[in-house]
């Protein structure tokens, strides 16, 4: 009996677990998708593989986001270079999703959990399928943060030690790659330190918290002295806590961007969460219907006390996670994979009240829970199809060209330069870096800027322009001779770019390409 009961509470994972399955394999082995990733995407591969041959991050190859993200790619590149990864995303998209599950069965029946947790995966079917983003890797972090406290919270302090070393973990882990992740987590952990103080449960309080500081101060201390023995730890304070806020956005723009993000409009946007809260708002509307056909007032509806300390925890809490990613002030998709599991909970919620609306009017209940279950599947299958088959998303289809301007890249790089080869790329995908095995020449290993006149632009691309003087490329490859001619002219000073400009003529040839490239190799 036992086992039976297991198969029927745990078998609808299978859903959301599927679901997960299926993005991360189709991320990497979809043709003409394999290992040629987005921008970010394909830096962290490559910065992974930097780490692996010996290069010290953030001070022979620089980057802007927290050391365990480029050390889970530095682990997936050893398991096997190009498959590695894929079998680390892989394990953590399926326990982000099992993860989801469990929180919406705090409110909802197992196979409705299963759906809702399938639903939220899909609607951000379109940016999983880039693969390897920040933010996927924080998903599994973050769904369980949540879980540690909403269930302490639901369970008045049950297992607080065990709930307080996940917790600790999940804030450490997601300080470490990228430090506005943690907001929601950190909101959370004070909710329910404060719901403890206020019922006056001591013991699980200091449980709770000190479990949970301790494990979160171990990982981010071994994370410290191990880039203190590498001297970097510096250097990732600055680059990677200190200087991240891009103050260049006025409060107006930063609020446009997250109405943007919000709303949908651009790929990856959650359209079933905001569904979800849209069916829990009818739900409270079908109720006063419902009360006023029996000639009845509607009573008030009531949250017992945890719940209520949980709306409040999750309107907070998301608030800060909205604030804390639009600090770049940019409405990046891929922010809304963050919202995802801080959903789970509030819109299963919902739902059992739209549910218990439902079969209030509809009898008799199993046909109110068909028609549910039927309308979620549709709005599944369609948000899983729209992101692939909509133009400019970031989808399966929309790489093709990107994917073909890579490997012919990586290729040339390969042809013409050793194993051995430091090559630079101005304004050409760095994931070719990657794919080609070639050591950047540059310590920044992000793309040049623009040849704009802003000054952090104007040092950003000196910075570049100095490292190809010292650092002896085998090969610079600008996309085009005009942009080689604007970039050396108009984007670095003038004593840096006559400089450049002197050594490519005297200590370099240009090589030539069917794509167009200025492609200048050593002598």
């Amino acid at each position: 009996m036992k086992s039976r009961a297991w198969l029927r509470e745990w078998a609808p994972a299978g859903l959301p677990a599927a679901a997960a399955a299926v993005f991360s394999t189709i991320t990497y082995f979809f043709p003409g998708v394999h290992a040629s990733y987005g921008m970010q995407a394909g830096l962290a591969a490559g910065i992974g593989w930097r780490i692996t041959a010996g290069d010290t991050l953030y001070t022979e190859i620089w980057e802007n986001k927290g050391p365990l993200y480029y050390l889970i790619n530095a682990l997936g590149v050893s398991i096997n270079y190009w498959h590695g990864i894929w079998v680390l995303e892989f394990a953590a998209l399926v326990g982000s999703a099992l993860v989801m599950y469990r929180l919406a069965r705090m409110a909802l029946t197992p196979w409705l959990a299963g759906v809702a947790a399938t639903a939220a995966l899909a609607s951000l079917a379109g940016t999983l399928m880039v693969g390897n983003l920040v933010e996927e890797w924080a998903m599994p972090f973050l769904a369980v943060s949540v879980w540690a406290t909403f269930k302490t919270t639901l369970d008045q302090g049950g297992h607080p030690v065990r709930r307080g070393v996940a917790l600790g973990l999940a804030i450490g882990a997601l300080l470490a790659m990228r430090p506005n992740l943690a907001a929601f987590a950190c909101v959370a952990a004070l909710g329910v330190a404060w719901y403890l103080v206020k019922r006056g449960t001591w013991r699980p309080l200091w449980l709770l918290s000190g479990s949970a500081i301790v494990s979160c101060c171990a990982l981010l201390g071994a994370l410290a002295i191990w880039l203190a023995s590498q001297g970097a730890l510096a250097a990732c304070l600055e680059s990677a806590y200190f200087d991240v806020v891009h103050w260049d956005y006025s409060l107006a723009e930063r609020l446009a961007n997250a109405g943007v993000m919000l709303s949908g409009l651009r790929p990856g946007g959650g359209l079933v969460i905001l569904a979800l809260f849209l069916a829990g708002a009818a739900a409270l509307v079908i109720r006063r219907v419902n009360y006023a056909w029996a000639g009845r007032d509607p009573r008030p509806v009531r949250l017992m006390a945890p719940q209520r300390y949980l709306v409040m925890v999750t309107a907070v809490g998301l608030v800060a996670n909205l604030a804390a990613n639009l600090i770049s002030g940019n409405p990046d998709p891929n922010y809304m994979m963050t919202f995802v599991p801080l959903l789970a909970w509030p819109a299963a919620w919902l739902m059992t009240k739209c549910i218990r609306a439902l079969e209030a009017r509809l009898k008799p209940r199993p046909v109110a829970a068909r028609l549910v279950t039927a309308a979620m599947a549709v709005v599944l299958a369609a948000t899983a199809a729209t992101p692939a088959l909509g133009k400019g998303s970031p989808s399966l289809w929309g790489a093709t060209d990107h994917n073909s301007r890579v490997r012919d890249l990586a290729a040339f790089m390969r042809r013409e330069t050793s194993p051995e080869a430091r090559v630079a790329l101005v304004e050409l995908p760095e994931t070719a870096h990657y794919v080609a095995q070639r050591r950047p020449a540059t310590v920044r290993f992000y793309r040049p800027m623009p040849p704009f006149e802003e000054s952090f632009k104007r040092e950003w691309n000196d910075g570049i322009a100095q490292d190809l003087l010292d650092g002896g490329a085998t090969l610079i490859i600008f996309d085009s001779p005009d942009l080689a001619e604007s970039w050396l002219d108009n984007a670095i000073s003038p004593e840096i770019g006559e400089r450049l400009r002197a050594m490519l003529a005297g200590d370099y040839f240009l090589v030539p390409n069917e794509r167009g490239w200025a492609a200048y190799k050593r002598r």
